[in-house]
């Protein structure tokens, strides 16, 4: 049986798979083999509030339900898109995963404004150091916009007037996301992300009404689409996924717990680029990394996306890396993997694909709130 078909039984427990073996990673032992109770994340990662564990990762869940909802988001990246349809919540109600969103000029009409890059400028500055290394292991150029040579589009994107439809008054919930999108390359890098649920509780009054238009992974590839079509290079070359200065609370726990340790003022150092972290398909680590607030829009907009990116494409690795000695902040790197010839998609054969999957165990909105860590 071929490794995608095998795939398409994953859920909610992954089969182990062939892929290449992490260089940055102990072994870990294999995921039955270990217990993944709140206890025993207290004990395994050094400093933990418990508190802050407990309202982070729940009795009911915590690692291992975001290991098994990276299955998931594998299986919807691996299969067919009728196949993958089945995972998207209602269960079996829908017969296809692609996003219904195609047209940039959706993003105003559900209440988006692009703002002026006032300050892009100095923000590159500031990234630019911890980035450049990055960029030059990559084969990419340094993170500059275009009016200093670079390729990079500063994109930030306010959610700011109200809209009606269908008679339902959406008001603005001042959610918003800040990008750099470099087209030619592949790249976007993305430094902030409010989303409008998080954002319109927030508000007095608040806002439970949301616009319709409030995924991450929807935005993004949008903004991503649009701008790819001015310069005229292909959607689907869109391959490094930066997430910058990881804020959200069950990131940063899903992080802590797959290498060991909490990442602080103190221990940031030992992971700077040079010694960054790499996960792969078949680390615990990669999925639960994968299925987390800040890392499940990279998966969806594959698998959302399948007409532009392939019937099988996914997420080869997600790497871990701090930004600089003397700070506790880190990023995160998604990277998806290059078409190979025996991938095609016209390989496929009906008696390949069960006629159920199974129960979907993931299916939520993947914009990530920003609640970061207690002070």
């Amino acid at each position: 049986m071929k490794l995608f078909s095998i795939l398409l039984l994953i859920a909610p427990v992954c089969v182990s798979l062939r892929f290449p073996q992490s260089d940055r990673v102990e072994p870990r032992l294999p995921f039955e083999h270990r217990e993944l109770n709140l206890t025993s994340l207290n004990k395994s990662v050094a400093g933990f509030d418990r508190t802050l564990a407990r309202r982070t990762f729940p009795e009911e869940g915590g690692y291992e339900e975001l290991v098994e909802k990276g299955c998931t988001l594998m299986g919807m990246m691996l299969t067919k898109d009728e196949v993958a349809a089945n995972f998207m919540r209602p269960a079996h109600s829908r017969t296809t995963a692609e996003s219904t969103w195609t047209n940039w000029q959706s993003l105003n009409d559900w209440g988006w404004d692009l703002t002026p890059p006032a300050i892009h400028k100095l923000r590159t500055i500031t990234m630019n150091p911890v980035l450049d290394p990055v960029m030059q292991d990559l084969g990419l150029p340094p993170l500059n916009v275009p009016s200093d040579g670079g390729f990079a589009e500063a994109r930030e994107w306010y959610h700011d007037h109200a809209t009606t439809h269908d008679g339902i008054l959406y008001k603005p919930t001042t959610a918003h996301t800040e990008m750099y999108i470099d087209v030619t390359h592949g790249l976007v890098v993305a430094t902030e992300t409010f989303g409008p649920t998080y954002m319109g509780d927030q508000l007095d009054p608040k806002v439970t009404v949301v616009t319709k238009l409030k995924n991450l992974y929807d935005l993004l590839y949008l903004d991503y689409a649009y701008l790819a079509a001015q310069k005229n290079e292909p959607v689907s070359n869109l391959k490094y996924m930066f997430i910058w200065d990881i804020q959200n609370e069950q990131t940063q726990m899903a992080v802590y717990e797959s290498i060991g340790e909490r990442l602080t003022y103190a221990s940031c150092h030992k992971y700077l680029w040079p010694n960054r972290k790499v996960f792969y398909p078949h680390d615990d680590a990669y999925k639960a990394i994968l299925a987390s607030p800040n890392g499940r829009s990279t998966a969806l907009i594959l698998a959302t996306h399948k007409s532009v990116f392939g019937e099988r494409r996914m997420i080869e690795s997600v790497t871990v890396f701090c930004q600089q000695p003397g700070h506790g902040f880190f990023n995160l790197l998604f990277i998806k993997k290059d078409h190979d010839e025996e991938e095609d998609d016209s390989d496929w054969t009906d008696d390949e694909e069960p006629e159920d999957p199974g129960q979907p165990t993931f299916s939520v909105s993947p914009w990530p709130s920003p609640t970061a860590a207690s002070p």
